[in-house]
């Protein structure tokens, strides 16, 4: 029978522990690398939450100060004459000569020969007056001569006669009728002379040519009409102006008083932006019947610039469309304002001290079409905002190019320090 050996536990190999270490380690250490990442986390400083971030909006503003202030009417108007006039001979007779300036445009000085008549028949008549005259001077001398006669007989016949007989004998009526054919003579010679004179007609005015209608060697009459002529030394500007704002206008009532300035510019002025000076002269008597505007009359002096102190100075044209400002009475203490810089009817945007947006309510003095006075609504100093900001609302934040950017976190920028433990800004 044989014998049976009890059973043993098998033996490990060596290469086991090994295989279990490879696996079994590196679970370990990561296992430990998060309970740490897992405490560090836990144990940091906390960043305290931030409010919503705004930024200041970037604007720019215009300081207000009050002063004096004009009120500048706009206005549309035409260039006129102020004095014209046809020329027309007071002699009739063929026409000798013109003056070689006798042409549109030409220029002449009051009392310059314009036309030269034919003067010799009333050369003549001068001649002949002359004699007439002499005649009558020879008559009175006669007279005279006869009428001593007459008186020495009168005293030898002594003085049984009448006073009317007296005059009879004394040749008075004889003496006087001769006297009155010497004042004829003189008038007839005064008059054939001034008919002599007046063949050459004259510029009775400084002024320019605007029509011709007279050549050389036409005969003409007193009803000939030989040119027209211009006054160079005012012109007159017809403007229409809203009747609403003839209130703040200088309008003379008198001869001597003195009306609002008037600027006036016109395309025709070189490059447009030269301007002349004139005066309110009158308000006429009915509005404009096609737009209901009152008609303002300006004068404007030397409007040829022919003064040496307005050389350089542009010419007006007449017919000339021109754009007109009126300087009306002032405000004593207003701020011009754009009218851009309005909003919603009379408010204003406003930059506060604390840099914040203050919606404005205003009280506007006068309204142009550009410009509008202020007179109260704002204080000196105020910062009135200028550009166009979308969505505004009062109290938003503001800034002008001279501060700082900024980021606005409800009052002022920046962020809160840690929470216990320490810390600081997160990075």
């Amino acid at each position: 029978m044989s014998e049976t050996k009890p059973s043993q536990p098998p033996t490990p190999k060596p290469g086991g522990l090994r295989r279990f270490l490879t696996f079994a380690l590196p679970a370990l250490v990561l296992g430990a690398a998060a309970l740490l990442a897992v405490a560090l986390v836990k144990t940091s400083p906390k960043a305290a939450p931030l409010p919503p971030q705004r930024s200041a909006r970037l604007v720019e503003t215009r300081l207000v100060k009050f002063a004096a202030q004009p009120t500048i009417i706009q206005a549309n108007g035409i260039v006129k004459p102020a004095r014209e006039v046809l020329i027309y001979p007071r002699v009739a007779g063929e026409v000798m000569m013109i003056s070689p300036e006798l042409m549109p445009g030409g220029r002449f000085a009051e009392g310059a020969m314009l036309v030269k008549i034919d003067p010799a028949d009333f050369e003549l008549t001068v001649r002949q007056r002359e004699a007439d005259l002499a005649r009558s001077r020879a008559t009175i001398t006669q007279e005279m001569g006869q009428q001593a006669v007459a008186k020495r007989e009168y005293e030898l016949l002594g003085e049984g006669i009448s006073e009317q007989s007296r005059a009879l004998v004394l040749r008075q009526p004889q003496l006087a009728q001769a006297r009155a054919a010497e004042a004829t003579a003189e008038a007839a010679l005064e008059l054939a002379r001034l008919n002599l004179e007046r063949t050459t007609v004259k510029a009775p005015f400084n002024g320019t040519v605007r029509a011709r209608n007279v050549n050389a060697g036409m005969q003409v009459t007193a009803n000939t009409a030989l040119l027209t002529l211009t006054g160079s030394d005012e012109y007159w500007v017809e403007l229409t102006v809203p009747v609403d704002q003839l209130r703040w206008l200088r309008i003379p009532r008198a001869v001597g008083e003195r009306g609002s300035r008037v600027r006036l510019t016109s395309e025709s002025f070189r490059h447009g932006k030269d301007s002349r000076e004139g005066e309110v002269l009158r308000l006429l008597p009915d509005l404009e019947p096609n737009s209901r505007l009152a008609r303002v009359l300006v004068s404007v002096a030397d409007p040829l610039a022919l003064r040496p102190e307005n050389a350089g100075q542009p010419a007006l044209i007449l017919g000339d469309y021109v754009r007109a400002q009126i300087e009306g009475a002032g405000l004593p203490a207003a701020v011009a304002l754009e009218r851009s810089v309005f909003r919603d009817g009379d408010q204003v945007w406003v930059m506060s001290p604390r840099k914040e947006l203050e919606i404005r309510p205003v009280t506007v003095g006068y309204r142009g079409p550009e410009t509008l006075l202020v007179t109260a609504g704002l204080t000196n100093g105020d910062q009135v905002i200028t550009t166009d900001l979308p969505a505004a609302v009062a109290g938003m934040s503001l800034r002008t190019a001279t501060d700082a950017p900024a980021v606005e976190a409800g009052r002022g920028p920046g962020m809160a320090q840690g929470g216990p433990g320490g810390g600081g800004r997160m990075p």
